[in-house]
């Protein structure tokens, strides 16, 4: 934090020495985006943009700020215009597509993802949002398909071995799930991540009627991600578990 008040610092003497400096700007956003400070990174990237009306970066970055302030109709207005700068430009399409799936737009959202991917196929984060937004439709073989392919790109991704299992217990195949967890836990960094493994763990071996299993798999998700064990805990029913 301190490093990027600091870089703040910078370049307000830069803008004061040269006020029409676009990349001046640009990286004043930036820094202020990564405090969490979005109101005043929206200020920054429009003065790039009057400065640079074509500057890609900036209007992604806009949209960016918009969406973490839950402005996401303003973010894909942002994602629009830079998308007619560049259409080639993967990461838009992906956050346009992040910014549908979070107003709703699911189909619009896949399609998003698509076009992502048809520029590049190894784009991790467009693999995941899309299984995601595809298991949120109810198509869960597709979602699985989805989750391969980032677990074939990238096997160290706990939170697509979590995902694929909870499109395997959907899919009622509660041991196919439970193996998807323990793959994922001897991934060797240790995180939050595995709060949401030993949940979805316990789900699976609840729906087989393995209680002492998944009472000890809530004890370890309770320790590692609190919140995570409270939401199973109220979880009523979740698709493809008996009640």
């Amino acid at each position: 934090m301190e490093r990027h008040e600091e870089a703040i610092r910078c370049y307000d003497r830069l803008l004061q020495i040269d006020p029409k400096h676009v990349y001046g700007w640009y990286n004043r956003g930036l820094c202020l985006d990564r405090l969490g400070r979005c109101d005043e990174a929206i200020r920054c990237y429009d003065e790039s943009l009057r400065l640079d009306p074509r500057h890609h970066a900036a209007l992604n970055n806009k949209g960016l700020a918009f969406h973490s302030l839950g402005r996401d109709e303003d973010a894909l207005r942002c994602y629009d215009q830079a998308l007619r700068i560049d259409p080639q430009r993967v990461s838009t399409w992906h956050n346009k597509g992040v910014s549908l799936a979070n107003l709703h737009r699911l189909q619009e959202a896949l399609c998003c993802f698509d076009k992502a991917l048809e520029v590049d196929q190894q784009h991790l984060p467009s693999w995941s949002q899309k299984g995601s937004t595809l298991g949120t439709l109810g198509r869960y073989e597709e979602a699985l398909y989805c989750f391969d392919r980032c677990l074939q790109i990238d096997p160290g991704r706990k939170e697509d071995w979590a995902h694929n299992a909870l499109a395997l217990i959907s899919l009622n195949r509660p041991g196919d799930a439970i193996f998807c967890c323990r793959a994922g836990l001897v991934v060797d960094a240790h995180d939050e991540s595995d709060g949401v493994l030993w949940g979805t763990k316990a789900l699976a071996e609840a729906s087989l009627g393995q209680h002492e299993q998944a009472a000890e798999s809530m004890r370890k998700c309770a320790e590692i991600a609190p919140s995570q064990a409270r939401e199973i805990a109220r979880l009523q029913h979740f698709p493809g578990l008996e009640r």
